[in-house]
């Protein structure tokens, strides 16, 4: 059942391009609001302009209207870049899992507030502009944030049943058929807080306790090859089961910030499973035993990321041929 509702959500949302202004996009929006409105939600719009583009709109709901009690605040932009056709991991993936958990969480009569970030997207040289202004708008005080953003693919072979886990909200996750990697900061962002990926960042210079999950930046990312039949529906079931179980908990993380050096020794034992992805720095670490530096990180990202996505899909049947 959740997988139909998921695969619902991904139709829609990807019948077209949702880059700004266009008629996707409007068309997204009006999906969103039907869709939270079924959910037995009202639907609210946030405004905010952006030079060049006009008016520009964030959706979210609150589980709870007139609390005054802290929420947990569930966050996805749903808007696209126009070079990455439908969106379909990047970032419609996350959006549906989100409105997923929104439908578990609210028959469970938990607190929380859900908002579809508008402008995620870097445009005219800067992104996070959606999420930004909702934290200046929204005055209901927040207890912790959960940010999304590409949930429906795989980095590369051999992390098909794996997520990414940052930030400390929630305790490590856990599903008996996916593993959560909990990893430090610095594997998403090598070049520091100045490289934010997604919208958590203007929580976490709040001060406020997040989690961002994603399923890594696959060979498809920013391309017209982000399309729905690339996603793993098994999988994003499993993720929203195991995020709505770990909210309706409300537990509180006992996981350090900085992530976990068995999780990463992991993700580096992971990625050389991939020949082509063999580096000496992978085993250079593995052999010292600690967490990279951020001039080491850059150095994994400048060899790893240009090969899955020079390699692309063929990435998988060298995995079949084990080259």
């Amino acid at each position: 059942m959740m997988e139909n509702h998921l695969r619902i959500h991904i139709d829609e949302l990807c019948k077209e391009r949702r880059n700004p202004q266009s008629a996707g996009y409007f068309k997204a929006q009006e999906y969103l609001k039907s869709a939270l409105n079924s959910l037995g939600l009202n639907p609210l719009e946030h405004h905010f302009h952006v030079w060049g583009l006009g008016k520009c709109t964030n959706i979210y709901a609150e589980s709870k209207p007139g609390s005054l009690k802290p929420t947990i605040l569930i966050g996805a932009h749903y808007e696209t870049l126009h070079c990455s056709g439908p969106g379909a991991d990047d970032n419609a993936s996350a959006v549906a899992v989100a409105l997923e958990i929104a439908r578990e969480l609210f028959v469970k009569g938990q607190d929380f507030t859900i908002c579809f970030f508008d402008m995620e997207e870097n445009y005219r040289f800067t992104g996070l502009r959606g999420s930004k202004a909702f934290k200046r708008f929204y005055s209901r005080p927040i207890e912790k944030v959960l940010i999304m953003d590409l949930v429906g693919g795989s980095l590369a072979p051999h992390f098909d049943e794996i997520y990414l886990q940052f930030g400390d909200s929630l305790p490590k996750l856990a599903h008996p058929e996916l593993d959560f990697l909990h990893l430090p900061m610095l594997v998403v962002e090598p070049m520091g807080s100045i490289g934010a990926r997604s919208d958590y960042d203007v929580f976490r210079k709040a001060g406020l306790p997040f989690t961002f999950i994603s399923s890594g930046t696959p060979w498809y990312y920013h391309t017209a090859f982000d399309t729905p039949k690339i996603l793993n529906f098994k999988k994003m079931a499993g993720l929203t089961r195991t995020l709505s179980d770990a909210l309706s908990n409300r537990s509180e993380s006992k996981t350090k910030n900085d992530g976990s050096l068995d999780s990463f020794q992991k993700f580096l034992r992971t990625l050389r499973k991939t020949k082509v992805l063999e580096f000496e720095l992978i085993e250079k670490l593995l052999n010292q035993n600690r967490l990279p530096s951020r001039i080491e990180m850059v150095k994994l990202y400048k060899h790893i990321l240009p090969t899955i996505r020079k390699h692309g899909a063929d990435l998988w049947k060298m995995r079949s041929r084990n080259i």
